[in-house]
């Protein structure tokens, strides 16, 4: 079973609301009961904004970033587009393919910008603007450290 979305659960809202007359206790207690069912946890992954953000940050284009190509302005973008998916809470595996690439690259790429300064600043500057994109406050990116996989 796939994962609500943000657009499934205004949907949802949006029903207890018209069922309930605008009654905002039950939308808090139906929105509880559905994530405790097994649903698993409601998260917003702003994937295509961290791959944008990346190109644009490295001046790269979508397919190059996506491309079997490896020069290394391209594996860096690479490296901080993996580790800011994983940073957000999706598997590496599922970073890995978002960007074409294996779990065990995705493992690497988390390693690399965990150990390299540089690197880290730089997710830090698309972290900043993915942030800015989705409209998070405080201009700050949902990132879940620590359900990070030990790699």
């Amino acid at each position: 079973m796939s994962r609500p979305t943000l657009a499934d659960l205004a949907d949802l809202r949006r029903f207890v609301l018209s069922e309930t007359g605008s009654d905002e206790s039950a939308v808090a207690a139906v929105l509880r009961a559905y994530s405790l069912s097994g649903h698993g946890r409601i998260e917003r992954r702003p994937t295509q904004a961290i791959l944008e953000a990346v190109c644009q940050h490295f001046g790269v284009e979508l397919a190059a970033l996506l491309g079997k190509r490896r020069p290394a302005t391209l594996a860096r973008a690479r490296h901080v587009a993996m580790s800011l998916l994983v940073a957000t809470g999706m598997s590496l595996a599922e970073a890995g393919e978002h960007v074409g690439r294996s779990k065990g690259d995705a493992a690497h790429a988390c390693r690399r910008v965990d150990r390299d300064e540089r690197l880290q600043a730089e997710a830090a500057t698309v972290a900043a603007m993915v942030a800015a994109r989705v409209g998070e406050p405080g201009g700050r990116l949902p990132v879940i450290w620590p359900n990070r996989r030990s790699v």
